[in-house]
């Protein structure tokens, strides 16, 4: 029995719009994403779960946008498999 483990990887992207964003994703094949903090500890959790990247909104953009002076914010992302 073989299975896979998934891959990690960052990617920086500079956009102004959530359409801008949902575009990038969807051209490097993520099909959800979720708002991921990581403190100043290194302890990381998703808040409020993982969408279709249709459903990503202004809101999430802000989210990402906002500094965080004790920790880090990133989009968490699940691509397609295959």
């Amino acid at each position: 029995m073989s299975s896979t483990a998934p891959t990690r990887s960052v990617k920086w992207v500079d956009v102004s719009t959530t359409d801008d964003l949902r575009k990038i994703l969807a051209a490097m094949g993520v099909i959800r994403a979720g708002r991921y903090k990581r403190d100043a500890l290194g302890d990381g959790s998703v808040q409020g779960g993982l969408k279709p990247i249709a459903e990503l909104n202004d809101a999430d953009l802000a989210w990402l946008s906002d500094s965080d002076l004790y920790g880090a914010r990133y989009l968490l992302c699940e691509n397609q498999q295959g």
